[in-house]
């Protein structure tokens, strides 16, 4: 009898044993427990960057004067303006005194070979020509003296010592009209273009430095080479880092203002190395300026870098790509330089199998959920996709129509 009740007690044992097994395998439902059908919906997986607004291209405004220019004038920064506008102004009074006295150089220059071509030369060049005819014609009587007293002579009345002297006056004053004809003929072909030349450079000289008096004299005035708004670039002036004020001094060809294309707005920002495969151009993207949380705009991605970058501040083993959106909206809120956040669109679907974000459980890396098998709970691996903030679609592991329980 004891023996029966002891077979009677294992069993028992045994079969409460099993129950407490399969109901820890199986989880049983408790009552109250969330749950939520499978079903399909569109699902749209987004990644958010930080960047910033920058003018696709840019206007760099240096200064062209040359040597050090001490600024008169500016125009406010923040400013809008059209091209030709004037946006800053140079101290050019030392140049107006020194362009005084240059032009006084030009005129006298020009003064000085206006003199010699219509003067000078005209003047030299009729003396020796009358000079040479003096001679032509003094050589001209003597060669006629000479064939008479050679005739003469054949008579006897002549002297052949006078006819003589008479030759040798002949042929010296045909060797001083030999030499008046050379001076003549070297003063035309070289001393006189020499002495042009000379005074033509001087003018030239003259001219030229007026010129660049007077180019200098304009870049003392700095025009905005084309609209939008104008922007001053922090300088190293006088021991501190600042934009530029009225009183400092600049030197050629130092950029002190950039006027941004306002038109053409592009967010430049920076993707982690381990994201790149989540951004491709033409991607969509919605962008929030944190200066206006209520302002969103619309573009698509551009380009993506195309080498890993190192970033100051970050961990050397981090490695970041350059992005750039393209802005496409319009607002006249927007500065070169805000902050926004950028929501790019990295997968859409729109009919995809979702799961809720809160009935997935992770162990190791694998995601399990629980779904419902009459009055219990069966755990399930599941395969993911795309998220967003609310759903996971579901690869595999899930049918269309299960009950999941949420944690």
């Amino acid at each position: 009898m004891h023996r029966f009740y002891r077979v009677i007690l294992l069993a028992a044992a045994s079969l409460l044993a099993l129950t407490f097994t399969m109901g820890s395998a199986q989880k049983p439902a408790a009552p109250g427990v969330a749950t939520r059908e499978i079903g399909r919906g569109p699902i749209v997986e987004q990644t958010v960057y930080r960047g910033r607004v920058e003018a696709r291209r840019e206007v760099t405004i240096v200064s062209q004067f040359k040597g050090f220019a001490t600024v008169t004038a500016l125009t406010p920064e923040g400013s809008t303006v059209r091209r030709g506008d004037v946006i800053a102004r140079f101290d050019a009074s030392e140049l107006e005194r020194e362009i005084v006295k240059l032009e006084e150089d030009f005129a006298l220059a020009q003064s000085e070979l206006d003199s010699l071509q219509n003067a000078v030369i005209p003047m030299e060049i009729g003396e020796l020509a009358m000079d040479l005819r003096k001679f032509a014609d003094a050589v001209a009587a003597e060669r006629q003296f000479l064939a008479d007293s050679q005739a003469l002579a054949g008579e006897n009345i002549v002297s052949p010592m006078e006819v003589e002297q008479q030759r040798a006056k002949v042929a010296q004053l045909e060797a001083e009209q030999a030499g008046i004809e050379q001076k003549l003929e070297l003063t035309r072909s070289y001393l006189h273009p020499a002495r042009v030349q000379r005074a033509e450079a001087r003018l030239a000289a003259a001219r030229q430095a007026l010129e660049l008096a007077r180019a200098q004299l304009q870049n003392t005035t700095v025009t905005a080479p084309a609209g939008g708004m104008l922007v001053y670039k922090p300088l190293h002036i006088a021991g501190e880092f600042r934009t530029l004020r009225v009183g400092d001094t600049l030197h050629a060809n130092q950029p002190f203002m950039v006027i941004p294309d306002m038109e053409d707005l592009v967010l430049r920002a920076l993707v982690p190395e381990s994201e790149l495969s989540r951004v491709r151009p033409g991607q969509p993207a919605i962008m929030v300026p944190s200066a206006f949380p209520d302002l969103q705009l619309r573009g698509v991605i551009d380009t993506v870098g195309a080498i890993a970058e190192n970033v100051p501040g970050r961990p050397a083993w981090q490695r970041f790509f350059s992005l750039q959106i393209s802005i496409d909206d319009r607002d006249e809120r927007l500065r070169p330089g805000m902050s926004v956040i950028a929501q790019v669109m990295a997968q859409q679907r729109e009919n995809a199998l979702l799961v809720p974000r809160r009935a997935i459980a992770w162990r190791a890396g694998t995601a399990y959920v629980r779904v419902s098998a009459g009055n219990r709970f069966d755990e399930r691996e599941v395969t993911l996709g795309a998220a967003n903030d609310t759903d996971y679609e579901v690869l595999a592991g899930l049918d269309e129509g299960d009950t999941v329980a949420l944690q």
